[in-house]
């Protein structure tokens, strides 16, 4: 049995409007928000980067730095991040020399949507 076309033409419109619906509602979602957080440790030892990522949409991929005034001196991209503003993530860097340095990173959601860059001093003896 053949399905009527008005069925049909009826399910390919709530298909439609459903898809327009998500399409709609990711682009108005909330970017991601992360805090990078403040750290001090020994030159030649590894230290802890740590920092909290959120997003509504439960993942996202976080782009990490340091940077020594205006040059990038290390970093790293965690694809796939579950983002609980509740957890405390980490990341380990050893840093070469002495000095303060700028710890940043940056969040960006399935949708494409990314976070404000947040930045945090480490100060490295």
């Amino acid at each position: 049995m053949r399905p009527h076309r008005t069925s049909l033409l009826l399910a390919f419109g709530a298909l439609a409007a459903a898809l327009c619906a998500h399409t709609a509602a990711a682009a108005t979602a909330p970017p991601p928000r992360v805090t990078a957080f403040a750290s001090s440790f020994t030159a030649g030892q590894a230290g802890w980067l740590f920092f909290r990522a959120g997003d509504t949409s439960g993942r996202a991929t976080v782009s990490l730095g340091v940077f020594d005034d205006e040059r990038q001196v290390w970093t790293k991209v965690l694809p796939h991040v579950r983002t609980d503003t509740g957890v405390m993530y980490s990341s380990t860097w050893t840093p070469r020399t002495r000095g303060t340095y700028q710890f940043c990173l940056l969040a960006t959601d399935r949708a494409g949507h990314e976070s404000h860059t947040s930045c945090a001093l480490v100060r490295v003896g």
